[in-house]
């Protein structure tokens, strides 16, 4: 405060008012900065399942053209000892999102948007069956955080997106006729570590 109370005071106070004011208002910008980006990042999420028609592995890596993701807020839900009971009673119908990397409108295939963003280890997508969705076994269901914006798949984009999951395909999710997950499409991805 001395060092404020000198520069305003003699010949120059004009100059140090000045001073005084363009630090100020520089460290409001930065703030709004900050703060502008750390909401750009979206939502906190994580990937809790994928789908298993068309995982493909290579060096090391798993990737599927499918994926489900669950809030932070609720991933509770996928706790082991409430998640047959949310699965079968639809409670998790509206929370997880269902997110596929070939769903454009003209059925084009598009690149995934967690390519340079998460490798997926391989142990990850045990390939047990060649169709359906399914969880992450516990050990990684909470191990891919990610911050996403996203929006909604229009209705031509969901219908491609039904390709990608064939109806005659059952697992654990799928087999049950509620199943509503929020399809979409990412918008903006960023890795929370």
């Amino acid at each position: 405060m001395k060092n404020i109370s000198k520069i305003l005071v003699g010949k120059n106070s004009f100059k140090g008012l000045r001073r005084v004011a363009v630090l100020m208002l520089s460290a409001v910008l930065a703030g709004s900065l900050f703060s502008c980006s750390k909401s750009s990042l979206g939502e906190a999420y994580y990937v809790v399942g994928y789908s298993m028609f068309g995982v493909v592995i290579q060096k090391g890596t798993a990737k599927s053209p499918g994926y489900l993701l669950i809030s932070e807020k609720n991933k509770d839900l996928l706790l082991d000892e409430n998640l047959m009971k949310n699965i079968s009673s639809g409670s998790l119908d509206n929370l997880i999102l269902l997110t596929n990397r070939n769903v454009d409108e003209n059925g084009t295939l598009i690149d995934d948007p967690f390519d340079g963003i998460i490798d997926f280890p391989e142990e990850s997508m045990p390939n047990l069956t060649p169709c359906g969705r399914t969880l992450f076994r516990e050990e990684y269901r909470f191990e891919f955080k990610v911050h996403i914006t996203y929006r909604p798949m229009t209705e031509l984009e969901a219908r491609a997106a039904l390709v990608v999951h064939p109806a005659h395909c059952a697992t654990q999710l799928s087999s049950y006729s509620h199943e509503q997950y929020n399809k979409i499409v990412i918008k903006s991805i960023a890795n929370s570590n």
